[in-house]
């Protein structure tokens, strides 16, 4: 069984491998996901919320390219 810092690693490793792009996307959709499960949770699902969340954060990453180890 892989143990919860050897989950950390495989996914720190995998993330850092992915294009300024994909990496921009993937953080730009969970940044949704979360932003419309807690509010779902609080009782205000706000889907145009989340959408325009995860558009900004996906904007934001692509453009100031975040992910070090990424080229371009």
């Amino acid at each position: 069984m892989v143990s919860v810092r050897g989950f950390y690693e495989q996914f720190d490793e995998w993330s850092r491998n992915l294009s300024r792009i994909q990496y921009a996307v993937f953080v730009g959709v969970a940044s949704s996901l979360s932003f419309f499960v807690v509010s779902a949770v609080f009782g205000d699902g706000m889907a145009l919320g989340a959408v325009a969340f995860g558009a900004t954060m996906t904007i934001l990453l692509y453009v100031f390219n975040t992910n070090p180890t990424s080229s371009s």
